[in-house]
């Protein structure tokens, strides 16, 4: 039997992967390819701008390879770019995360896929549709797989500004942009497909004419697993403040949780991985307690999951699966986080015991954990259990694409 010929766009080079949603995007593209009924063409655009060079690393794999560049530069780059950036906002119907990645060679190099018969084009992130042929809809399966509800992420980002600042407009431009831009690809695409149970839950009842599946992320099996530290008293939080998300978990932290938490037992420490004590001193995160450790190569991190005593996670905003829970999980490690961190999260084991209006009561239950060895412990144990049965029922990402296009699971 001829394989299946399938277009998998990533509007990002996935390598390395130091990221959640390049974690994600590796393991999908590894799956897919590693499928004995398919052979992928692997469609990359490099929106970190210094990413090209890692392709290589695909092609090593065997995978059919091409990688292009954004079409917009970074603010950051200076006067022109930023220019650049606010007129585009001002002349695109389109949010800026599809705009820059608008890229005319890469739709042709799709094209000319398709006319070497292509059987269905898969893409990550709505941002991917961008590279999409338009005749490409109708002609073969288009299927779009989502980390987020992106229209869920503009809001809250709007909602993130302080009312004074003049960002408040650009993010409700934003915003309604994403809106409309979602609608329209929506009705266009063959099914989407969600890492998240509750996403999956929410386009459904948004486009209830909408073909959407579900599928699991991989969670890693480990050599090393969680013990704790001597003391009993080391929480861990990983995550950098470049993502709005994790801003405010890190303001909520620093601000709240930790001064509450001192005041009960001034040994409990935090170490925060993803930025650095100068970053931190920046943004006003100082707080007596919390060490800010910066980027750590992988080694280091898994020594921090096996030897903190619990890993708190307050990310209220935005929407899909938290990589770095599963990551943690992983491990063993035992999980307190607010209820929307946990949203979608298929392993049991961790406490929602964290809550953003009530620092105090959080704090106490934090410490009341800390305290419980025994309860920690039943953490861990119930989550490793867990993580085996689901590694044994988890939907795959190649299995979803195929039923997504139509070729059965």
């Amino acid at each position: 039997m001829a394989k299946l010929r399938i277009a998998h766009i990533i509007a990002e080079v996935p390598w390395p992967p130091d990221k959640g949603g390049k974690i994600s995007f590796l393991n999908h593209l590894t799956e897919l390819s590693g499928n004995p009924r398919v052979t992928t063409s692997l469609v990359l655009l490099d929106a970190d701008g210094d990413r090209a060079r890692y392709a290589d690393h695909f092609r090593g794999m065997g995978i059919d390879t091409a990688v292009f560049d954004r079409s917009l530069p970074h603010v950051k780059e200076g006067f022109v770019a930023g220019l650049r950036g606010f007129l585009s906002f001002i002349g695109s119907t389109k949010p800026r995360i599809c705009r820059l990645r608008r890229n005319r060679a890469a739709i042709e190099h799709v094209r000319s896929l398709m006319s070497e018969g292509l059987d269905a084009i898969v893409y990550e992130h709505i941002s991917g549709w961008e590279l999409v042929p338009p005749e490409a809809a109708g002609r073969i399966p288009v299927v779009c797989l989502t980390q987020n509800v992106e229209t869920r992420v503009a809001l809250d980002q709007f909602r993130f500004q302080h009312c004074a600042s003049p960002l408040k407009i650009f993010f409700l431009g934003e915003y309604l942009k994403t809106l409309l831009y979602e609608k329209r690809m929506m009705k266009r695409i063959t099914a989407l497909i969600s890492i998240s149970e509750n996403d999956a839950e929410w386009y459904s009842a948004a486009y209830p004419r909408a073909r959407v599946i579900t599928t699991d992320e991989q969670i890693p099996e480990r050599s090393r697993c969680w013990q704790g530290s001597a003391s009993g008293k080391r929480l861990l939080f990983i995550g950098s403040h470049r993502y709005f998300p994790n801003l405010d978990a890190l303001r909520w932290l620093s601000g709240s949780l930790m001064p509450a938490l001192r005041r009960l037992d001034d040994g409990i420490s935090l170490s925060v991985c993803g930025l650095s004590e100068e970053e931190a001193a920046a943004f006003g995160l100082t707080c007596d307690g919390i060490d800010y450790l910066g980027f750590l190569p992988e080694e280091e991190l898994a020594g921090l999951h096996c030897e903190c005593d619990l890993y708190v996670c307050p990310i209220r905003l935005g929407s899909g699966i938290k990589m770095k829970i599963l990551d943690a999980l992983s491990y063993g490690m035992p999980v307190t986080a607010v209820s929307q961190s946990l949203a979608g999260i298929q392993v049991e084991g961790p406490a929602a015991n964290l809550d953003f209006g009530d620092p105090a009561g959080s704090a106490r239950r934090v410490a009341t954990l800390l305290s419980d060895r025994a309860a920690l412990r039943e953490m861990s144990a119930v989550t490793l259990r867990s993580l085996e049965e689901y590694r044994r029922n988890r939907r795959r990402f190649d299995e979803a694409v195929l039923e997504a296009a139509g070729f059965g699971g």
